[in-house]
C-alpha cells in the first residue's frame, strides 16, 4: 500500500497500486486511496477515484462525515473523498455537514455539494449563506449558482447588497449571473 503515496515510487508503480488496493480486502485501502487524491497526476487521480468506488467508499466517508466524534481533519478528507467520488446518495449526510463547528469541514461540504449537485441540498446551502466565515459564504455562494433557481438568485442578490468581503462578492456576482432569472 505505500507504493500509491511513496514519494519515491513511479507513477506505473502508483497507479498499480492504486489498482491493487480497489480490490483489497484490508480494511486501512480507504484510507490510503484517500490520501492518494493529493496529487495533481489526473491518471492516479482517475484510478484512486474507480478504486474507491470498488471499495465502495462512499457510504463510508458519509458516515465519518456524520460522526461528531470524528477529527476536522478526517471530516475534511471524507469530503474531497465525496466530492471525487460525486455519489448523490450522500448529499443530505453533505447538507447535514454545513452545520459543522468547523468552518474548514462547512467550506469543503460546500465545494463538494457545487460538484455532486447542490439543488437538493438548496435549502440548506440557502442557510448557510450567512455563515460567520467568509470562506464558507463563498463556497456557498459556488454551490447556489449552480442550483439555477429564482429562490437561490434572490437569495444570493440579498447577501451581495450586504455582503462586505471584496472575494465573497466576486463569488456571489458570478453565481447571481448563473442564476435564472428572478
Amino acid at each position: 500500500m505505500a507504493g500509491l503515496t511513496d514519494p519515491a515510487a513511479t507513477a506505473e508503480e502508483r497507479l498499480a497500486a492504486a489498482k491493487a488496493l480497489g480490490t483489497s480486502k484490508d480494511p486501512l485501502a480507504v484510507e490510503t486511496l484517500i490520501r492518494g487524491l493529493g496529487t495533481t497526476d489526473e491518471a492516479l487521480t482517475r484510478a484512486v477515484v474507480e478504486a474507491l468506488r470498488a471499495q465502495k467508499a462512499a457510504p463510508v466517508l458519509a458516515k465519518r462525515l456524520a460522526d461528531p466524534n470524528t477529527v476536522e481533519a478526517r471530516k475534511v478528507q471524507a469530503c474531497l473523498g465525496l466530492r471525487h467520488l460525486k455519489d448523490p446518495s450522500c448529499v443530505p449526510v453533505l447538507a447535514a455537514a454545513l452545520k459543522d463547528e468547523s468552518a474548514l469541514v462547512r467550506r469543503e461540504v460546500a465545494l463538494a455539494l457545487t460538484v455532486i449537485g447542490p439543488a437538493p441540498a438548496e435549502g440548506e446551502l440557502l442557510a448557510a449563506l450567512s455563515d460567520t466565515d467568509g470562506d464558507v459564504r463563498y463556497g456557498v455562494a459556488e454551490a447556489l449558482g449552480e442550483v439555477k433557481s429564482a429562490k437561490a438568485k434572490q437569495a444570493l442578490e440579498a447577501q451581495l447588497a450586504k455582503e462586505t468581503n471584496p472575494t465573497v462578492r466576486f463569488a456571489l456576482e458570478g453565481a447571481v449571473r448563473r442564476c435564472a432569472p428572478a
